[in-house]
């Protein structure tokens, strides 16, 4: 059996739906805090869509995340 080693990249086998799961996760999330509010979650993409590319990258991601 081999060791993780912290910081070191993952080998992580996707599957077909992954993000979908991801999308609802995050949501049910969203929703367990209370924040449902269409404004308020624009609000908070905005805030970690720093680039303002339309997406969030991985970093701001994970920094949601913990957040959360």
């Amino acid at each position: 059996m081999r060791e993780t080693v912290k910081g070191a990249p993952m080998k992580v086998k996707r599957t077909e739906g992954d993000l979908a799961t991801l999308v609802q996760q995050v949501r049910a999330q969203l929703k367990k805090i209370a924040i449902t509010d269409k404004t308020r979650v624009d609000e908070m993409f905005l805030r970690y869509n720093s680039n303002r590319t339309g997406a969030i990258d991985a970093l701001n991601m994970r920094i949601l995340c913990r957040r959360l």
